[in-house]
């Protein structure tokens, strides 16, 4: 299992891939910051929920932690795009799902490196 500073390192490249495709989203357009309004509030969806299981949970395991960042961070996405003006579709599904994936990713990187 990845300890130390490799699982810092990945853990920061899954974090800069939702915020590298948001960037791209808006060079492309122009204008459109949606994106990246929604990977912020995907990113403090699971940096919260990380914190509170760490911080409550009597022994959070490393798959509780992804899972439940996950669902979290999807979840915070999918609302956020519906308040910057993208519709409950399929798109925000499938951006909320792969910005939670990968904040998910990162913190169970993250929780590598700390253990």
């Amino acid at each position: 299992m990845l300890r130390g500073w490799p699982a810092y390192g990945l853990s920061a490249v899954s974090v800069a891939i939702p915020f590298a495709f948001a960037v791209i989203r808006a060079l492309r357009t122009g204008y459109d910051l949606r994106y990246l309004w929604v990977a912020i509030a995907s990113l403090l969806g699971a940096a919260a929920t990380l914190i509170v299981l760490r911080a409550f949970a009597r022994r959070p395991t490393g798959a509780i932690m992804t899972v439940s960042s996950f669902v979290v961070a999807t979840t915070v996405a999918v609302l956020a795009a519906s308040l910057v003006g993208a519709g409950l579709g399929v798109g925000a599904l499938i951006v909320g799902a792969s910005f939670g994936f990968w904040f998910a990713v990162a913190g169970f990187l993250l929780t590598c490196a700390i253990a």
